[in-house]
C-alpha cells in the first residue's frame, strides 16, 4: 500500500501508530526525486503537532477529542500548534484528511487507518516540498485518504453505511 502511494505522488510516505498523546512514526517510504523529505522513524510527535495526529484526532467523538485537546494543552499551554487545532480538526473530519503547517515549507497531507472495530490506530501521511506538492494536494490527499482506507479495509473496518444506517432507524422508530 505504502510503496505505491509513494510511486503514484512521487512523495515521502510515514505511516504513524496512535499511543495515546502521540503518534511514533514507525515506516518511511522514500521517492525517487531527488529532493525529498528527510526524517526520522521512530521519532514521536504530539498529536496535534502531526498531519497523522490531526487525521487521528478528526475520528474522535466530541468529548474524546476535547478530553484529547485538554491533555495536550496541559503538556505545553504555550503550543502555537494548538492555536486553531479545533477548526483544523473539523476541517480535516468533513475533508476525510488532514494537514498541518509547521512554516518549514513542507506540505503533510494525511488520512486515519482504523481498525476493524472502527477505532482509529494509525495514520499514513504524503509530505513533499510545498513548491512541489501544493499545486497537486487536493489529488495527493485523496490517494492518502484512499490508501488509509484500503489499510483499514485490510484491517477489517467496514465503513458504517449512513444511508442504511439512518434507514434502520427510521424504521425502527415506525415499528415503535
Amino acid at each position: 500500500f505504502l510503496n505505491a502511494l509513494a510511486e503514484k505522488t512521487g512523495e515521502t510516505v510515514h505511516l504513524a501508530i496512535a499511543e495515546g498523546s502521540v503518534m511514533n512514526y514507525v515506516l518511511q517510504v522514500d521517492p525517487n526525486n531527488p529532493i525529498r523529505l528527510e526524517s526520522t522513524v521512530g521519532s514521536r510527535l504530539p498529536l496535534h503537532r502531526a498531519a497523522t495526529g490531526r487525521a487521528v484526532l478528526s475520528t474522535l467523538s466530541r468529548p474524546a477529542r476535547d478530553a484529547m485537546i485538554s491533555t495536550l494543552t496541559e503538556l505545553d499551554p504555550n503550543d502555537p500548534a494548538l492555536r486553531d487545532l479545533d477548526r483544523a480538526i473539523d476541517t480535516a473530519q468533513m475533508q476525510g484528511w488532514a494537514t498541518v503547517d509547521r512554516g518549514d515549507d513542507i506540505t503533510r497531507l494525511a488520512a486515519a487507518i482504523r481498525d476493524s472495530s472502527g477505532t482509529a490506530i494509525a495514520g499514513v501521511s504524503v509530505s513533499g516540498p510545498s513548491f512541489r506538492v501544493d499545486e497537486s494536494a487536493s489529488d495527493i490527499a485523496l490517494a492518502c485518504a484512499l490508501t488509509a482506507h484500503e489499510i483499514s479495509a485490510a484491517l477489517g473496518y467496514v465503513p458504517v453505511d449512513a444511508d442504511a444506517a439512518t434507514t434502520a432507524r427510521g424504521s425502527e422508530l415506525a415499528t415503535s
